[in-house]
């Protein structure tokens, strides 16, 4: 549905809601993933290489951790959307929580 079509263009495009993404549209905002704080927030370490979401990885990819791109190009999207919800992750931060940070 209509939410499955924001996750794939989020995660194709890059364009997505996390910290390396929202520190382009906003200076105040780290680019370090919240989840395990050892590096940048991108669309590949969310995918392949987050500790913190090695065990939800390794049920639908059989791999706690591996390079994003080995990821897109090994599963189909569906698989890859459905660990995106899984994790909770790339659910858009309302305005009113980031009002307390900036």
């Amino acid at each position: 549905g209509r939410k499955d079509l924001r996750v794939s263009t989020q995660l194709l495009t890059d364009h997505t809601v996390l910290n390396y993404h929202l520190k382009k549209l906003n200076p105040a905002v780290p680019a370090t993933c919240p989840l395990c704080e050892s590096e940048d927030e991108t669309v590949s370490h969310f995918l392949g290489k987050c500790p913190s979401l090695g065990s939800i990885r390794a049920e639908y990819f059989d791999t706690n951790y591996c390079a994003g791109t080995n990821i897109v190009d090994r599963f189909k999207l569906n698989r890859i959307v459905s660990y995106a919800h899984r994790t909770g992750h790339l659910v858009p931060k309302r305005a009113c929580d980031d009002s307390a940070t900036l």
